[in-house]
């Protein structure tokens, strides 16, 4: 077991129980409006560890994955930065996952992060990360 949630009520949300095994998966979801934005960070500091909480047994480290890559602007104006690039910035390039992006087959490690739609960036960060 990676976590044990024995059901958390705040002000702003309710969580209800549930436990992580290795090899599962949990989607908690948010409504998408400006005032979800500190109970996502709420969240993700509780279930990351960052923060404690009686209710929340955390068994193993979990780590995050951001879903957005963000590009400096002036970077962007006179370097274009690749997939390739980026895995060497962001990743350790010797681990295996991190090259699971090119199973993808139209990205190379030559692919411009720019023309990359959402699903493809969330996967090179996941695979980051």
């Amino acid at each position: 077991m990676i976590i044990e949630n024995k059901g958390l009520k705040t002000e702003k949300f309710y969580l209800p129980p549930f436990k992580l095994n290795e090899g599962e998966i949990v989607i908690i979801k948010l409504l998408n409006d400006i005032t979800t934005s500190e109970t996502e960070n709420t969240l993700i500091e509780l279930l990351c560890g960052e923060k404690k909480n009686e209710n929340i047994d955390i068994y193993k480290q979990l780590t995050f994955v951001k879903n957005k890559i963000k590009l400096p602007f002036f970077y962007t104006l006179f370097h274009k930065l690749t997939v390739g690039k980026y895995l060497k910035i962001n990743s350790n390039i010797d681990n295996e996952f991190s090259k699971k992006i090119y199973e993808i087959d139209w990205i190379s490690s030559k692919t411009l992060i720019e023309r990359l739609a959402g699903g493809p960036r969330k996967k090179l960060s996941l695979y980051a990360t």
